[in-house]
């Protein structure tokens, strides 16, 4: 063949060969353009769907999650919601902490249990809600990576107060010449001077009760009115005040409990924020601001007022301790919607 046939020749197959590569590269980024909007497009609708979470969805979450579990469901008494625990698996409790394993094993492990009235001390990732009419459920937080460390429950308890209408009456003379006291369980005492065996002064015979107390309180006025020489009890009133429920949980969470700072000495990872729900999980808010941790609550029941009072790192060493900054909160039950107010004097 002549060489000015071969040229020509391999001119055009090295074009073929560009122009081959060139649609090869266009078809791949094609591809890949195609590939990173069908990505998008289900972020998106991911995104969509936890603000939209139905209950089928909670559990492929949590059976798909190695690390977490559902707990035995948590019954409290007057709250119309089954509350049921969502803690860390075995190996990951075995993995993160030693603080919950007991001498028998994990299996005595213990995630959620009451400390006082409504208020619980827990380790565990979320909650789920069941409206125990529905049958609807509702899950806590969106995720599972916060450690609930505390729930609680604010409540008025249940008063009985037990008084005496008429003056108490005393058939005996006093004793040694000494005045004759009349006193109740809780030694509130109910006295007068005796004049020719009976009290002058008018007096109320009362005291505060609660419901596990109230029949032992009602004998020992009964042997107190046998020893006095009393009158009979049909004087006495038992006033009652019920129990009020404010339809409110209230959590301490860890929301860095898998932090590795690199400051060795800071401890901000170890704070507690300070969370708030309705009694079925809805409505969640976190209670103050973010550069704040918890440091100290307290609630008052006669006031239906909650107070609770956060540090911040006012100083930017990365150490919470007593040199930082103190703020005061305040949330009044008395309120239709209870919220968080900062209060100072």
């Amino acid at each position: 063949m002549k060489k000015s046939t071969i040229f020509p020749l391999l001119s055009l197959s090295l074009l073929l060969s560009l122009t081959a590569c060139q649609n090869a590269e266009n078809n791949l980024d094609k591809s890949l353009e195609t590939q990173s909007s069908t990505r998008n497009s289900n972020n998106q609708q991911t995104a969509t769907t936890e603000d939209h979470t139905s209950d089928s969805e909670i559990n492929s979450k949590i059976d798909n999650d190695p690390m977490v579990k559902i707990d035995f469901p948590q019954l409290i008494d007057d709250i119309p919601y089954l509350l049921h625990p969502i803690v860390p698996t075995t190996a990951l409790e075995n993995k993160m902490s030693k603080s919950f394993i007991s001498k028998g094993g994990y299996e005595e492990i213990n995630f959620f249990y009451e400390s006082s009235p409504y208020h619980y001390q827990t380790h565990i990732n979320n909650l789920i809600f069941e409206n125990l009419k529905t049958d609807t459920t509702t899950q806590l937080f969106k995720h599972n990576n916060f450690v609930i460390k505390s729930i609680f429950y604010p409540y008025i308890p249940k008063k009985q107060l037990i008084i005496n209408k008429k003056i108490a009456q005393i058939d005996g003379q006093a004793i040694n010449g000494q005045a004759v006291e009349v006193q109740t369980v809780d030694g509130q005492v109910v006295d007068g001077k005796i004049i020719e065996g009976q009290i002058t002064e008018e007096q109320t015979l009362n005291a505060q009760l609660t419901d596990e107390s109230i029949e032992k309180t009602l004998q020992e006025l009964t042997t107190n009115t046998t020893k006095h020489k009393l009158t009979d009890l049909t004087n006495l009133e038992i006033k009652i005040t019920p129990k009020q429920m404010l339809k409110h949980f209230i959590y301490q969470v860890n929301e860095q409990s898998d932090a590795n700072p690199e400051n060795k000495k800071s401890n901000l990872h170890k704070q507690l924020a300070l969370y708030m729900s309705n009694e079925n999980g809805e409505n969640l808010n976190k209670l103050h601001p973010d550069d704040q941790y918890l440091s100290d609550t307290k609630w008052i029941p006669t006031l239906k007022r909650f107070y609770f009072i956060t540090q911040s790192d006012s100083d930017g060493n990365g150490i919470i301790d007593n040199k930082d900054k103190y703020h005061n909160y305040l949330i009044n039950f008395n309120a239709e919607k209870p919220i968080a107010k900062p209060y100072s004097f």
